[in-house]
C-alpha cells in the first residue's frame, strides 16, 4: 500500500494550474505615484496613465513601484529611437511582469472582479440622486 503524500498546501501562489487567484476590484487606482521629474515624450505619458490606473496596482508596493519607473525610462529611450532588440525585449518581459495586458494579467492570475453592493448602498445612491435632482428642479 503506497504511503500518504503531503498534505496540500493552502492559497497556492504561482503559475501552478492549481494555483489561486488575485482578486481585484475592477476600478481604476487613483492613488499613484506621477513620474520623477524630467523631460518625457507624450507617448511614454500616455502609457504611464494607462499603467498607474491599472486596477491591480493598489497591491503594488514601493519595489513594485521603482520597477514601473525604470520601465517608463526604457520606454522613452524607445520612444526617442532606440529600436535595440535589447530593449524592445526588455520593454516585453517587464510589461507582462506588471500585467499591463489581458493576457499578462492571466498569466499572473490577475482577476478583475466587480465590486459587490448592498442593497441599502444602491438606496442610499438612488435616494440622494432623486434628492439632488429635486433640489436642482425646485432651484430652477
Amino acid at each position: 500500500m503506497a504511503l500518504p503524500g503531503p498534505e496540500p498546501k493552502d492559497g497556492k501562489i504561482g503559475r501552478t494550474p492549481n494555483a489561486e487567484w488575485i482578486e481585484v476590484i475592477n476600478e481604476p487606482n487613483l492613488n499613484t505615484p506621477d513620474l520623477p521629474d524630467g523631460e518625457w515624450s507624450e507617448a511614454t505619458l500616455e502609457w504611464w496613465n494607462a499603467v498607474r490606473s491599472l486596477p491591480h496596482t493598489v497591491i503594488w508596493a514601493d519595489a513594485d513601484w521603482i520597477f514601473a519607473f525604470d520601465t517608463a525610462r526604457l520606454k522613452e529611450r524607445f520612444y526617442d529611437g532606440d529600436f535595440t532588440a535589447a530593449i524592445t525585449m526588455e520593454m516585453r518581459r517587464r510589461e507582462d511582469l506588471m500585467g499591463t495586458t489581458v493576457e499578462a494579467r492571466r498569466k499572473l492570475r490577475i482577476r478583475y472582479i466587480n465590486a459587490v453592493v448592498s442593497d441599502d448602498e444602491i438606496h442610499e445612491v438612488f435616494t440622494a440622486d432623486v434628492e439632488s435632482r429635486r433640489k436642482r428642479l425646485l432651484e430652477e
